[in-house]
């Protein structure tokens, strides 16, 4: 399975905000995006959205697309949310990349398509 924040936490964005203490509640749509893409942690393979700022990374919520860095705490944009750009086609991302028997190589990046995982797939014989 490939997680988001609420499968993997089991609440929704604003449930899992309010446990942590205060955090920013405002939306800034003007904000660079934070991109999704999916990352792998051994075992643990998951939607996580890139900070456009500094190096940091925090799951997704594909039914609450907002992020917040924890590292930089969004200072570039006055500690708001940021929107998260999440791609279109999520089941087939998903699909190509549950084909890959080893869960540490289920990776995303960024701008990579359906096509892109695809190939990668057939390159390692990979086959669905």
């Amino acid at each position: 399975m490939i997680y988001d924040g609420r499968s993997k936490f089991g609440k929704p964005l604003s449930d899992f905000v309010a446990e942590r203490g205060a955090a920013p509640s405002r939306l800034d749509r003007d904000a660079a995006p934070a991109e999704a893409c999916v990352n792998a942690l051994g075992q643990d393979v998951r939607w996580v959205a890139l900070c456009p700022d500094c190096a940091g990374a925090e799951y997704v919520w594909w039914d609450d697309p907002r992020f917040y860095c924890v590292a930089c705490q969004n200072a570039s944009i006055g500690g708001r949310w940021r929107p998260v750009l999440l791609p279109d086609d999520r089941q087939a991302i998903e699909a190509a990349l549950m084909a890959r028997p080893d869960p540490s190589t289920r990776h995303c990046l960024p701008g990579e398509t359906v096509d892109d995982l695809l190939a990668e797939n057939a390159a390692y014989g990979v086959t669905p």
